[in-house]
């Protein structure tokens, strides 16, 4: 769905103070001073990994970089170059400047080219972020939001003197750069976290972290005991699901049925360490009550369905919710066949456990 309130009432909503200005200031009307072309609609049959110029798609626009190439015929006025102001026209509404190589503007991607006379591109770039925002969370939607160049264009930004401007860049220049340092040195406290996060596993799994809990609290249950109970209680289910299959068809149970229960097979403990007191190795087979493979629906950048996670956005066991492609039809599908927030999800081909932090298909 689309935005529907006025920049005017969405201004005076404002509770973040990022569209604010100084009483002296006027306000413009973004497309009074800077001119919008929306991308085009290349035919996406002449997408390409290797050859071809450089495409920008919405998922491009923060990265500042693709790896979509495209092979067909294009009119000059879709070329980006680096430094240009693009803006994502649906989802998070992200801005920013194109960066590493000069590339095609495609659909759903805006460009911004201020008129430099008046309005510094760089002080835009600043600013759009707070807007865009603002619209993003004001955009009501069931699947995915969407964004016009008309809505940009009344973006009503406010206008300090011309040499203002350059003053406000050099300032917030200067002061993200001391900030940037800050990340940096932020992101190398977390790379020691993450390595004490792995200490504190290995420590848990091989019982060290326990030690000295195990000496208070003797234990009521042992390992094998768990394992045991888990392993009757996953039989257990599973006789009661093919009662209910045959059941459902109106046929009697085949003889010998429960001879074809998939019996887990458990790990080769051969050159697995020794565990604490009490504990049992198993397979995740034996331990997981349920899995299933995810299913395949067709899906593009552009189409305005239900999102669908694929490959890309597991990785580091986190969720890459950048990247996402959406159905390009309305789905026929089980209510178990979507995934559900705390679902573990493992990438079978060149890929790494992650945590669905929100539903999704």
């Amino acid at each position: 769905m689309a935005f529907t309130m006025s920049v005017g009432e969405l201004i005076d909503a404002d509770t973040t103070g990022l569209l604010a200005k100084h009483p002296s200031w006027e306000r413009v009307r973004l497309s009074e001073v800077a001119s919008i072309l929306n991308g085009a609609p290349f035919d996406s049959a002449l997408f390409d990994t290797t050859n071809g110029v450089p495409l920008v798609r919405i998922r491009d626009v923060l990265a500042g970089a693709t790896s979509t190439y495209y092979k067909g015929e294009y009119e000059a006025a879709y070329v980006v170059r680096p430094g240009d102001l693009l803006v994502g026209m649906d989802g998070d509404f992200n801005s920013g400047f194109w960066g590493a190589q000069t590339a095609l503007l495609n659909q759903r991607v805006c460009r911004i080219t201020p008129d430099e006379r008046y309005f510094d591109k760089r002080l835009m770039a600043f600013l759009l972020p707070g807007y865009l925002a603002a619209i993003n969370a004001n955009t009501p939607s069931v699947t995915v939001k969407h964004l016009s160049s008309k809505t940009v264009g009344e973006i009503e930004l406010p206008l300090p003197p011309f040499a203002e401007q350059a003053r406000i860049v050099a300032k917030l220049e200067e002061l993200l750069s001391d900030l940037d340092a800050g990340v940096a040195e932020l992101k190398a406290a977390q790379a020691k976290l993450a390595q004490y996060r792995q200490s504190l596993l290995k420590a848990a799994v091989s019982g060290e972290l326990t030690t000295a809990w195990r000496r208070e609290h003797p234990a009521t249950e042992t390992g094998a005991d768990l394992l045991a109970r888990i392993l009757r209680g996953r039989l257990t289910r599973w006789e009661h699901q093919q009662r209910e299959r045959y059941t459902a068809q109106g046929k009697p149970l085949p003889k010998n049925w429960q001879n074809k229960y998939p019996e887990p097979v458990p790990p080769d403990v051969t050159d697995l360490p020794e565990l604490p007191q009490g504990w049992v190795w198993a397979s995740l087979g034996q331990l997981v009550a349920e899995s299933s493979y995810g299913t395949s629906v067709k899906c593009s950048y552009e189409a305005r369905g239900c999102p669908v996670l694929r490959i890309p956005n597991v990785s580091g066991s986190k969720l890459n919710l950048h990247d996402m492609k959406f159905a390009t039809q309305e789905l026929q599908l089980a209510a178990d066949e979507y995934l559900e927030t705390g679902d573990v999800l493992v990438i079978r081909t060149n890929g790494s456990i992650g945590w669905l932090a929100g539903p999704l298909l």
